[in-house]
């Protein structure tokens, strides 16, 4: 076997390895009762179906941050969590035309997968004209084998933004200038926080790259001047309407930053956890090492700017996330880790008839099977639960090492204490739910876990907000993965100020049959305000007889809020 053979084969194997890691993830999506349909996801579901729906940067599932303000109104201006600005724009685009978590995630691994292919093509091609479709298959399958896909579902508006940072650093070196403030500027609008990224990105380019140093100084000035507009000027505006707590300052930076102590307190360190997320950082750097010791020559080999490419281009970016965020966001430093990476390649030259020797095919063949352990291990959180569980007993007793499991009700239910009739709950529940016209405000109690699959419309709660005023309030029968239960309407008061805070929590918590109950007796016989509109095996639907108009103020929708304070 010849090296060019050897690349050839690598890459016929990094994608047979992605498109079976991506079957599985859709397949794991939509049996209703992963982790992908859940957490952040409904809201932002909903947040990229609204904008094209009459409701630009609305949300009205999550609209309170217990922890910063309260929010005396059922909708709140999605600004105020983050700068999702042009992700919106791009993932709202194909809403328009198919609404769906199907759809948000299919977009996302597209987007990745076709820009990091073409701007792998156009940067090869910059730095190393020959042989540039073998030396652009080799950094692709290394991108593929990485475990990059795996931060790629992650759900998240920032990991579009890898794309870009490969566009910046192309047109850069192509010299068009105008191409590269402009994708400054859209890296900046993709996640507000980007523009911490921008600034250290472009005080590395600022040393190594001199020839370009105006406009990469007007970059610098852009993304300099967006973060201060965007915590100093813009959050105050956004957030005039709400209740800010302990008259703290309404930037969400200065609001976090309180926490930085006890998120320094509470770090923990865990290999099994770090072995597969942070993948994306070691594995590139090992082909590297043995690209450079087995396989090709070096012309010169820029050191400087390879380590301050992976190590200070993001590091006040991850520093950032930490400790003024909800966590370290890897898409940034693990795409400046790939330029690195492409960085080296172009410096290698290869011999590509060379046949490889029995030391190098035995080194070549050692780290394949790193790569695709590794990549075998980061699978297994997209994985179904039952299966799921049994590998990471598995990878427990022979390694010693414990990956993330999820809490205990996700194993309860894995194991089959009524797996299947959860699947089958939930996919009855969302035809019933989605059944509902698009203009029917829902509030929904039930397995918060497939929300996902719900919020593609403008009015969706999570009981018990508004369960007496929306049109309809579904509760799915026998759930055990809800966000809220009690055994009394007493204990059912909305209006409280942080009772937010009190369902942003695990959800663990089983649907109440005798709430049930109670809450149709009270709304159907007693108040006469709703009827039963379907009860079976799966719901219990209570629709409203008179519609309730929700005040909407101008500042949770579009820019209202600038013609507001304007």
């Amino acid at each position: 076997m010849n090296v060019k053979n050897a690349v050839i084969g690598t890459g016929i194997l990094a994608m047979v390895t992605a498109v079976s890691f991506i079957a599985v993830f859709f397949f794991t999506l939509n049996t209703t009762i992963s982790d992908f349909s859940g957490g952040d996801i409904p809201n932002i579901n909903q947040f990229y179906y609204n904008f094209f729906h009459g409701r630009p940067f609305q949300l009205s599932i999550y609209t309170e941050e217990s922890t910063q303000f309260h929010n005396p109104y059922a909708y709140l201006n999605v600004l105020v969590l983050h700068g999702y600005i042009l992700s919106i724009i791009i993932v709202g685009l194909f809403y328009a035309i198919w609404p769906g978590i199907n759809t948000m995630y299919a977009v996302f691994i597209a987007l990745n997968l076709f820009g990091f292919a073409f701007f792998t093509f156009k940067i090869i091609q910059r730095l190393s004209p020959s042989n540039v479709y073998l030396k652009s298959l080799l950094a692709f399958s290394v991108f593929l084998l990485s475990g990059y896909l795996r931060v790629a579902i992650s759900g998240i508006p920032i990991i579009l933004c890898g794309p870009f940072i490969l566009a910046a650093y192309y047109f850069l070196i192509s010299g068009k200038r105008a191409a590269f403030f402009l994708t400054i500027v859209s890296l900046c609008l993709i996640q507000e926080d980007l523009a911490v990224f921008g600034m250290t990105f472009l005080a590395v380019l600022l040393i190594f790259e001199k020839k370009y140093k105006r406009t990469i100084i007007l970059s610098l000035a852009f993304c300099s001047g967006y973060f201060i507009l965007w915590n100093f000027v813009m959050q105050p505006l956004l957030r005039q309407d709400l209740t800010l707590i302990d008259n703290r300052l309404s930037s969400m930076l200065l609001t976090r930053i309180y926490d930085i102590a006890n998120k320094i307190a509470s770090f923990r360190f865990y290999p099994g956890r770090w072995l597969v997320v942070y993948s994306g950082f070691y594995l590139p750097v090992l082909a590297a090492v043995v690209i450079y010791r087995f396989f090709g020559a070096l012309r010169r080999l820029p050191w400087l700017k390879i380590l301050a490419f992976v190590f200070l281009a993001p590091a006040a970016h991850l520093a950032y996330g930490t400790f003024c965020l909800c966590g370290p966001y890897l898409s940034p430093a693990l795409t400046m880790t790939y330029l690195a990476f492409l960085i080296f390649l172009g410096e290698v030259s290869f011999d590509w008839k060379k046949k490889l020797a029995p030391l190098s095919l035995a080194v070549l063949s050692a780290v394949i099977l790193i790569f695709m352990t590794v990549d075998a291990i980061a699978m297994t959180p997209v994985l179904p639960f039952s299966p799921r569980l049994c590998i990471w007993k598995t990878i427990k007793r022979l390694t010693g090492v414990e990956l993330p499991q999820g809490d205990d009700l996700k194993k309860k239910i894995a194991v089959g204490e009524g797996l299947q009739k959860q699947v089958v709950s939930n996919r009855e529940t969302i035809k019933i739910v989605n059944a509902i016209p698009k203009d029917k405000s829902v509030v929904f109690w039930g397995n918060y876990i497939m929300c996902g699959f719900l919020t593609d419309r403008n009015d969706f709660w999570i009981f018990p907000m508004y369960y007496d005023l929306a049109d309809f309030l579904v509760i799915q029968k026998g759930a055990p993965y809800s966000k809220f239960s009690a055994e009394d309407i007493s204990d059912i008061d909305y209006n409280k100020p942080g009772f937010w805070g009190e369902l942003y929590v695990p959800v663990t918590k089983a649907v109440s049959a005798r709430l049930a109950g109670r809450i149709s007796e009270e709304l159907v016989n007693k108040r006469h305000t709703h009827r039963i509109a379907r009860d079976d095996k799966y719901v219990l639907i209570l629709e409203r007889l008179e519609k309730h108009e929700f005040y909407m103020p101008k500042s949770t929708m579009g820019l209202g809020w600038v013609v507001k304070h304007g």
